[in-house]
């Protein structure tokens, strides 16, 4: 254990003496406790990058963690499936490549359901064993088998896809569009959670931070932002699909001011796509003030339908002002990526 003296515990940062070894090469000894964690043995290869600060950063190699085989166990909670739901998407995000849920034989049937529950949340997460009191879910999906940056465009586009599908239910009074719109929210969930997953991933050093295609990791912050923002448009949407189903779209009093606000959105989350891969500040600029214009717009439509005594669609008006703003904050993540980028001299 070290000495208070070379280490400070709440902060996690150790003190080190330089030595010199021959004429020219200056050493430092390297932490007992992040060797055995990063399980680094002579002879590996580690990364030192400079930061524009003048500080070093010393990242372990890419084997690390991601090699030995890891096994989560969780007991079933039968009066609350949701807590096991959580600790198991928990555990594949971490990193776990096995699951196992424990559960009383009498709770067969709610395993079952946790089972399906699970499946269709998570991407590559599939039982493959199984007993009459225990459920072993593998991860079979690689995190790198889809790029960090095509999994963000892919949630785009389907987000972007369901709010499309949502205007043209209004004019068309499919309900079959709207019922769709619900579905799709699913997939948006599953590739959200797969990017949180190659994003943590990265940051306890089980692959570079380079192969997420970002270049400090300062950037992670900001690009988390950005996909959940993605993921909470889709939420909207699929409310707005809800209320729609509810009320019938033919009742809304000003179907064609939501058709048109909707249009705008779609618009905005198309643009939003393209300009988070290619990071252009000018784009997320003017995506961040056709939002804000989007959102007042919505106010005053909403504010108008109030005095006349038309409250039956405020949840959608309600929805459409939180998707201006998800948008707001997607276009905030991208200037700060870019800032960040020219502060660290990677611009």
């Amino acid at each position: 254990m070290l000495s208070k003296n070379n280490y400070d515990a709440n902060a996690s940062v150790y003190y080190r003496k330089v030595q010199i070894v021959g004429k020219s090469t200056f050493i430092i000894s390297l932490p007992k406790d992040w060797v055995k964690l990063y399980r680094i043995e002579p002879g590996a290869i580690l990364v030192v990058r400079k930061n524009p600060t003048g500080s070093l950063v010393i990242e372990p190699p890419t084997a690390g963690l991601g090699k030995e085989k890891n096994v989560a166990k969780v007991e079933l909670e039968p009066e609350d499936i949701g807590k096991t739901i959580r600790e198991c998407i928990s555990a594949y995000i971490a990193g776990y490549n096995e699951i196992i849920v424990l559960f009383d034989e009498k709770y067969r049937e709610k395993a079952i359901e946790l089972r399906k529950l699970l499946e269709e949340i998570a991407l590559g997460l599939s039982v493959l064993e199984e007993g009459p009191n225990f459920l072993k879910f593998y991860i079979v999906i690689d995190p790198r088998s889809m790029k960090f940056l095509d999994v963000i465009s892919r949630a785009c586009k389907v987000t972007k896809s369901m709010i499309s599908d949502i205007s043209r239910a209004c004019i068309s009074l499919e309900k079959t569009l709207l019922e769709s719109v619900i579905e799709r929210d699913q997939l948006v969930d599953k590739l959200y959670i797969l990017a949180l997953k190659q994003l943590t991933g990265a940051l306890l050093g089980n692959f570079r931070i380079s192969e997420l295609g970002l270049r400090t990791m300062a950037e992670t912050i900001h690009i988390f932002i950005a996909i959940k923002s993605i993921e909470r448009i889709a939420d909207h949407a699929t409310i707005i699909a809800s209320e729609l189903l509810r009320l019938g779209p033919e009742k809304c009093s000003s179907k064609n001011e939501i058709v048109d606000m909707l249009n705008i959105a779609e618009s905005l989350v198309s643009n939003t796509c393209s300009s988070l891969i290619q990071l252009s500040k000018i784009k997320a600029h003017e995506i961040a003030r056709k939002a804000s214009k989007l959102r007042e717009r919505v106010r005053g439509v909403r504010d108008r339908e109030i005095l006349k005594g038309n409250i039956l669609a405020l949840r959608v008006f309600d929805s459409i002002e939180r998707i201006a703003g998800y948008l707001i904050d997607i276009s905030e993540a991208m200037i700060d990526i870019s800032t960040i980028r020219l502060f660290a001299g990677n611009e």
